[in-house]
């Protein structure tokens, strides 16, 4: 309880002076333009926030109703713009490790298949990224054009992989309660059973793992992992 507690203290909106340090953080590393626009952004809108609760502490009775409408406004934009950087490109390193991570935790061959092929395509990119710091201005023209060709395959493969992510445990649930109610043959419908009972389980450790300590994260890890690929089967 105390780790659901805590997750649930987590979940909270991040002081905002701590938000702008974080924000900092994150642009100094940027490389991509478009992340680089969408942090500044953020930031500026951070900063923005951050005037207005001062200004809201400091202000009179009869103007703190109007600085409350802005602060809420710029607090709505600071989520979207937030929202934004995140979905924007990352650095190509850090594309490796999630398609690595999204590997480790991959259970249908279909998907395992997908995943293998986006990993090698975005080293890819990193060797050619690499290549093209290193190059002679004579080379440089050649490695571009390798580079944009192998970064258009990246977004191919890496929507490929997208596609074969599982539905979330609550749709797969529900849609074999569905199959299951429809379902007359024997054999079909104790196939059906045991899928929903290995779901509720995912469901169940999903859950365990979410509220867990670091401590037994590790182990549920594992179990959940042998569970899905059960489920998987």
């Amino acid at each position: 309880m105390k780790w659901a507690a805590k997750r649930a203290a987590a979940a909270k909106p991040k002081p905002i002076g701590r938000r702008i340090d974080a924000l900092k953080a994150k642009l100094a590393k940027a490389k991509n333009p478009v992340r680089r626009a969408a942090l500044k952004k953020a930031l500026k809108l951070a900063k923005k926030v951050a005037a207005l609760k001062k200004k809201l502490r400091d202000a009179l009775p009869s103007e703190k109703k109007a600085i409350k409408a802005k602060l809420l406004k710029v607090r709505k934009a600071l989520v979207k713009a937030a929202s934004k950087a995140k979905k924007a490109p990352k650095a190509i390193s850090v594309k490796i490790a999630l398609i690595k991570k999204a590997l480790k935790n991959a259970v249908t061959p279909a998907r395992k298949a997908a995943l293998k092929k986006a990993l090698r395509v975005a080293k890819k990119v990193a060797a050619l990224k690499k290549a093209l710091k290193n190059a002679d201005p004579s080379e440089k023209k050649a490695i571009k054009a390798k580079l944009a060709k192998a970064k258009k395959a990246l977004k191919r493969v890496s929507a490929a992989a997208k596609a074969t992510k599982p539905k979330p445990i609550g749709k797969r649930i529900a849609a074999l309660k569905a199959k299951l109610a429809k379902a007359k043959n024997p054999i079909r419908r104790a196939a059906l059973k045991k899928a929903l009972k290995i779901a509720k389980k995912v469901a169940i450790l999903k859950k365990k793992l979410a509220n867990a300590s670091p401590l037994d994260k590790k182990k549920i890890a594992a179990k959940l992992l042998k569970v899905r690929k059960a489920l998987a089967k």
